[in-house]
């Protein structure tokens, strides 16, 4: 018997439940409420979902309520819905309460949304999934993000254990957004301060791209501005041999809102 694809696929609903202000250019925010029942983590570092913010003119009680009604696969297009993809920070299924970090960036629908954004604030989110996933036989990896990637990453680096020969490339705002990122014994790190942020040039790519990697197959990670994304991919093209395997995911495009 074939599986019908016209199912619906599966949505939650949340309220904001606490904010904190995690560094200059960083917010997180807790969600929690009966509507997420259900949700589970996948388990994958990188695992992202979409949420679905009620835009600044609706009644936000009820498009959250007829989001949770609607049967369509993508609600955004008849409601007043902003959709964006963002990162688990934390699920914790015994308490019920999910964590996202946000990025803050100069405008948009999120910038909006944040700033009116208070306890109670409901959403609609999806399923999480994910991509990190170093193929069997991985003998050194490395790992490139800008501030919207961080929660990933550090996810990621928590769950390494030691003896792991890694090399991070970071790129934050400022030094007050430095994340403080866990890390284990054969882990390396490269912070750039200043840039990447939609205001000066990202300097990820050249700081990526001139770390020497070991012998053995490798594995890269990368989640950064669009345009960053494609340059570290067309450097990789040229050094087919020392990449084995690699998952580069665009988080955000400068000069579009957010």
């Amino acid at each position: 018997m074939s599986r019908s694809t016209d199912a619906a696929p599966a949505r939650f609903t949340a309220r904001v439940r606490e904010r904190t202000q995690v560094s200059p250019h960083m917010v997180r925010l807790y969600f929690d409420g009966p509507g997420l029942a259900g949700f589970c983590s996948t388990g994958v570092p990188d695992e992202r979902l979409h949420l679905y913010l009620p835009e600044a003119q609706a009644d936000p009680e009820e498009v959250i309520d007829r989001f949770r009604a609607s049967t369509a696969r993508s609600p955004e297009r008849e409601l007043p819905l902003a959709r964006r993809s963002y990162t688990v920070q934390d699920w914790d299924p015994d308490t019920g309460v999910l964590a996202i970090d946000f990025a803050e960036h100069r405008g948009g629908a999120v910038t909006e949304w944040l700033r009116r954004a208070r306890p109670g604030a409901p959403v609609g989110l999806s399923a999480a999934s994910g991509w990190y996933a170093p193929p069997e036989g991985t003998t050194w990896q490395l790992l490139v993000s800008d501030m919207t990637g961080l929660p990933a990453l550090g996810r990621i680096l928590d769950g390494l254990g030691d003896g792991a020969r890694v090399h991070v490339v970071t790129e934050v705002p400022t030094d007050d957004d430095d994340p403080g990122l866990p890390g284990a014994s054969g882990v390396t790190h490269r912070r750039l301060v200043g840039s990447g942020n939609g205001r000066a040039p990202s300097r990820l790519t050249a700081a990526a791209t001139s770390w020497e990697p070991p012998d053995g197959p490798g594995y890269v990670w990368c989640a950064a501005e669009a345009a960053t994304c494609q340059e570290i991919k067309a450097a990789l093209r040229e050094h087919p041999g020392q990449v084995g395997a690699s998952e580069i995911r665009a988080y955000w495009r400068a000069g579009r809102e957010r």
